[in-house]
């Protein structure tokens, strides 16, 4: 798997406290894209599932509520992160949200697709738009849509969440001398800029991503 962040807790990108994986290699090329930096893989991005596995189990273990999962396109990647989520499922938690560039439609022509939504609780699909971003809301621009694909009725509490009216904030987080920003654009930094620089990153023992926690 190809992945640059492992992030938490992310407070901006759904609810809860959750955790933020931030996938690398895009073939949509959005125009106006807020993730540029992520379109291209880099060789030490690359990690394996298990390294990926026990960070999120260390990041449930201090109370994460949910999974959120962006890029990059996760669906460039697609037979991956169907046994990452699978297995989130199954160990962690049902409230997964992916982001994609595809619409819902278009999954269906992609090879190991349908795997991931059989596992997830919440699709956010379509392109972004530039013109259509109304600076509300967890999905980027209007056109972009909201699936719920959770049918389990003891983990609806992502059905809670406003994804289309929320008020957008951002997150701050620094390793070394990189500043990575999680949350949408037009939102407001949380937290101040003293807490927002407490944040650090860990490197896991064995791999070149990082972990990027309080």
């Amino acid at each position: 798997m190809y992945l640059r962040y492992l992030c938490f807790p992310i407070n901006v990108l759904g609810p809860g406290k959750r955790i933020g994986l931030w996938l690398t290699g895009c073939s949509k090329n959005c125009p106006g894209c807020m993730s540029v930096e992520l379109r291209q893989r880099r060789e030490d991005d690359e990690v394996s599932l298990v390294l990926v596995e026990q960070a999120i189990e260390r990041c449930a273990r201090k109370g994460a509520s949910g999974i959120t999962i962006s890029g990059g396109e996760p669906f460039d990647q697609a037979e991956e992160l169907a046994l990452l989520v699978e297995w989130c499922e199954a160990n962690i938690t049902r409230d997964i949200l992916v982001y994609t560039g595809y619409t819902q439609d278009e999954l269906v022509g992609i090879r190991g697709a349908r795997d991931v939504l059989a596992h997830i609780a919440t699709l956010i699909d379509g392109p972004y738009v530039a013109e259509l971003d109304d600076g509300i809301g967890a999905r980027g621009s209007a056109n972009q849509r909201v699936i719920d694909l959770c049918d389990l009725q003891d983990q609806r509490s992502c059905q809670n969440y406003d994804y289309e009216g929320v008020a957008r904030e951002r997150q701050a987080f620094h390793y070394g001398d990189h500043l990575f920003i999680a949350g949408l654009d037009g939102g407001q930094r949380k937290g101040s800029q003293l807490e927002d620089s407490q944040r650090k990153g860990i490197r896991i023992e064995g791999s070149q991503y990082r972990e990027v926690s309080e």
